[in-house]
């Protein structure tokens, strides 16, 4: 659990170490990582709003089940619009704006 508190915290400084930087993309993939505790999605939750409105876009990959649920709640609660995706090529081609993602290719 520390392992993945300590990444989120670096995850979090590099977004406030680039916040005068234009249109942040940020691409993230939890294929195979375990469901939150709630501790650790309290703790993220704390870090994002500290980085509130830095990322342009956001795209997440390997969210089924309870990931995408709690990406959904994540968003509403911290007021982000990060998109869950099933490939990472859609996800990257939605990131540089080449397309908006159509309903099969993207979570949402």
């Amino acid at each position: 659990e520390q392992d993945t508190l300590d990444l989120i915290e670096q995850a979090n400084d590099i977004l406030l170490a680039n916040a005068n930087k234009e249109h942040i993309l940020l691409l993230a993939d939890f294929t195979d990582v375990p469901t939150y505790r709630r501790g650790i999605a309290t703790f993220q939750s704390d870090r994002t709003k500290q980085a509130n409105g830095l990322v342009h876009r956001g795209a997440i990959l390997g969210l089924d089940g309870i990931k995408r649920v709690i990406l959904n709640t994540f968003n509403t609660f911290v007021g982000q619009s990060y998109r869950a995706f099933l490939d990472r090529e859609n996800a990257l081609a939605y990131l540089v704006g080449e397309a908006e993602p159509a309903k099969d290719d993207s979570m949402d």
